[in-house]
């Protein structure tokens, strides 16, 4: 449960995606002065590097690459930059997570559902699935950090401790203006919000983690990412995009990457079309360094497969040419599972009464 309602009085603490520059010295649409290309001639024949898909990832990596106004970015999205009320406001919920700006992906059946269906969500658009979430702020667990590493190495800097200092880097928190709450009298009374935790008690083995952060699974309040200033949606675009003037950046929108070049088993570039009227022209861009797959969960393993890199056997399958037999890429990917709750309970016309 979310305390949204409690954090536009002010009285709850909210988090900002970490931004090179204050968020009130961002500009809407009309006023970015980001270097946007207006289609791919535009687009220079080669970049130090190569980004595919201007989301959360994406375009927080961009940011930091060229903050030295010397390292050349190109960053390459299947959607469009978008302004909306339902992308804004804080307490629009869910609107944004229609089809208009987003991928409605269905699953295979799966067999521990009773063979349904589910929908797999992700942003298409600039900012990604950080402009259509819920703006929940919520670190996994240690030990799912910790299992990474382990693919790895006992000391490999893939675990809890190693990315902790990184996760704090991405957030800046923004504690409650208590000023501003007394100014217009606004208060809260905390007993209407504990009945649904105090619930959960009653439940053998469920845990109560002292902060959201703190990488333990269990039952917890949680803050939501806001610029408490505007009191708008805080997410990828406005954190690492808007307000950045870089002649080393350029981005190109509604382009869709259909291929990874490789050279001796080296990614040295990708193809892309860009979505105009009936155009199936192809574009070809060269990365002096690397190129960065940041299409999602569920597009860059496609990518990868589609460029041969994957099962051989199921690229095969499909008429694909293998360049890189690599067994994992496509399989095992997991969602968190979400599931909502309701509690009806009928009171007779006597109970009512009294």
């Amino acid at each position: 449960m979310s305390l949204a309602s409690l954090s536009k009085f002010g009285l709850l603490g909210a988090l900002l995606l970490a931004t090179a520059e204050p968020f009130a010295q961002a500009r809407r649409r009309s006023e970015l002065q980001l270097k946007f290309l207006n289609g791919s001639t535009q687009v220079k024949p080669s970049y130090d590097y190569v980004i595919v898909g201007a989301g959360t990832a994406g375009l927080t990596v961009a940011d930091r690459l060229t903050a030295d106004g010397k390292t050349t970015v190109l960053v390459i999205e299947n959607g469009k930059i978008v302004d909306s009320p339902r992308i804004n406001q804080v307490f629009s919920g869910t609107a944004a997570m229609g089809p208009t700006w987003s991928y409605q992906i269905n699953s295979v059946p799966q067999v521990n559902l009773q063979n349904r269906s589910t929908a797999v969500v992700a942003g298409n658009l600039v900012g990604g699935s950080s402009a259509i979430n819920a703006m929940m702020t919520v670190r996994g667990t240690s030990e799912d950090y910790d299992r990474w590493g382990s693919f790895f190495s006992n000391s490999s800097t893939w675990s809890w401790d190693g990315l902790l200092p990184y996760l704090r880097k991405a957030l800046t928190f923004v504690p409650p203006d208590t000023a501003v709450a007394q100014s217009v009298n606004l208060t809260f009374d905390p007993s209407f919000w504990a009945t649904q935790m105090e619930a959960f008690r009653d439940i053998p083995g469920v845990e109560f983690p002292p902060d959201s952060g703190a990488g333990r699974a269990g039952v917890y309040w949680f803050p939501t990412f806001m610029d408490p200033k505007r009191v708008q949606r805080s997410y990828a675009r406005t954190g690492h995009f808007d307000g950045i003037n870089r002649t080393n950046y350029d981005v190109v929108t509604q382009s869709h990457v259909t291929k990874v070049l490789l050279e001796e088993g080296t990614a040295t570039g990708v193809v892309f079309r860009q979505k105009n009227g009936n155009a199936t022209s192809l574009t070809t861009v060269k990365a002096n360094r690397e190129v960065i797959l940041s299409a999602g969960a569920i597009h860059s393993p496609q990518l990868l497969q589609r460029s041969g890199i994957g099962p051989k056997k199921l690229l095969e399958s499909a008429g694909l040419n293998t360049t890189v037999d690599l067994p994992g890429v496509g399989q095992n990917f997991q969602d968190h599972p979400m599931l909502l709750m309701s509690i009806i309970r009928e009171y007779s016309s006597k109970t009512m009464r009294t």
